[in-house]
């Protein structure tokens, strides 16, 4: 379809003919991830903590809605299989990457929402029929000829045990787990700290190292005990503020360099209102210009307009929920900075306290000063 008749075209008449179908430079273009300083330092923080993080045996990537979680995992992913192919089949280590589902009622289900999700993406056969083959064996020659399998379904001990042996027989040295706010589902806390704690004690015996990707809620994971926050380690993932504005430019920079078409406004000139418009995310501007370039290619126009851009920026209503996620966020953290300058106030000053209790008096004759022993044992 030439570009002048696609440009006399109704919006709803584009959609009969063609669908959901997308211009190819636009399905280009969204392939094209801008790999910014604070998306490339998280993705080199998760590297490490895979690699190096034996003491805490999970960690935690945080970050508001639109922080780009989801293509952090992808993009983690993308690289690792491409270093890998230079690895030797039988000495490559994998990652395996999930998306937990929401339940649709109730808690979070191990069962159904993790251990068969994730031995189906490891290609684990007969999931639900396994077999002893050294039991089969002696049970024939017992003469004993009944039907291998077990219809019998497996139970969430065995699944469990299915899924970590899975983990280790595949060498999967990282587990990415996307919106991982759904394992605290339960709404008690008793409920919350059992999923906390199942998680954390079973990747503590797995040689797989845990990666949780969540939102503001994620951060309860650390107002549990301290076997269980002394175990995760904190990314945060936050906008840039205005005084990084200089970094967002950047950004925005190698965005023009990856459009199929020209622009026709100067993004100096424009940076302000760009990074008002994406609240300091990467992800939102790089949306805004998608639905900019899609705009202007069914036009048929080989530019792109300051009018496209403010056509395609984010409603007020979606806005709302972004900066609302945002400023959770950001609260929180403001929060346990403070929650902590407060607890170690309290413990400094109480061993402060504990040592002025114990001092001994001053002496003016030091050598007439009477012994002191501390009594050890009975």
């Amino acid at each position: 379809m030439s570009s002048s008749s696609s440009a006399k075209q109704t919006p709803l008449q584009r959609l009969a003919v063609r669908g959901r179908e997308v211009h190819p430079a636009v399905e280009t273009f969204r392939k094209e991830k801008i790999l910014h300083l604070n998306f490339n330092n998280a993705m080199d923080e998760v590297a490490e903590r895979i690699q190096y993080g034996d003491q805490q045996s999970m960690t935690a990537v945080i970050g508001p809605t639109s922080a780009g979680k989801t293509a952090l995992v992808d993009e983690i992913c993308h690289e690792f299989v491409e270093a890998a192919a230079a690895v030797p089949e039988e000495e490559r280590t994998r990652l395996l990457a999930m998306e937990l589902a929401a339940p649709e009622a109730g808690v979070f289900k191990w069962k159904d929402d993790l251990y068969l999700p994730g031995l189906s993406a490891l290609n684990e056969p007969c999931i639900n029929t396994k077999i002893d083959v050294e039991k089969i064996i002696e049970r024939f020659r017992s003469g004993d000829c009944h039907p291998a399998f077990v219809t019998q379904k497996l139970n969430i001990p065995q699944l469990r045990n299915l899924f970590f042996a899975g983990l280790a027989r595949a060498k999967v040295i990282g587990v990415l787990m996307d919106e991982a706010d759904h394992l605290r589902r339960p709404t008690s806390d008793s409920g919350i700290f059992q999923s906390y704690d199942s998680l954390k004690s079973r990747s503590n015996a797995s040689p797989s190292h845990f990666v949780l990707f969540g939102t503001v809620l994620l951060t309860d994971i650390f107002k549990q005990s301290g076997q269980i926050s002394k175990r995760v380690y904190p990314i945060w993932l936050a906008p840039y503020t205005l005084k990084e504005i200089d970094q967002f430019t950047r950004s925005l920079l190698a965005i023009e360099k990856k459009l199929p078409i020209k622009l026709k406004f100067s993004i100096e000139a424009k940076k302000t209102e760009l990074f008002n418009d994406a609240l300091g995310y990467m992800g939102l501007s790089h949306e805004q210009f998608d639905r900019a370039l899609i705009t202007a290619l069914d036009r048929g126009l080989d530019y792109l307009t300051w009018n496209d851009m403010v056509r395609a920026r984010l409603h007020t209503s979606q806005l709302e929920g972004i900066l609302n996620d945002t400023i959770q966020f950001m609260k929180v953290m403001k929060e346990l900075d403070e929650s902590l300058k407060e607890k170690r106030k309290i413990f400094f000053s109480s061993e402060a306290e504990t040592e002025k209790a114990v001092a001994p008096a001053a002496v003016n004759k030091p050598f007439q000063a009477a012994l002191r022993r501390e009594t050890v044992g009975p």
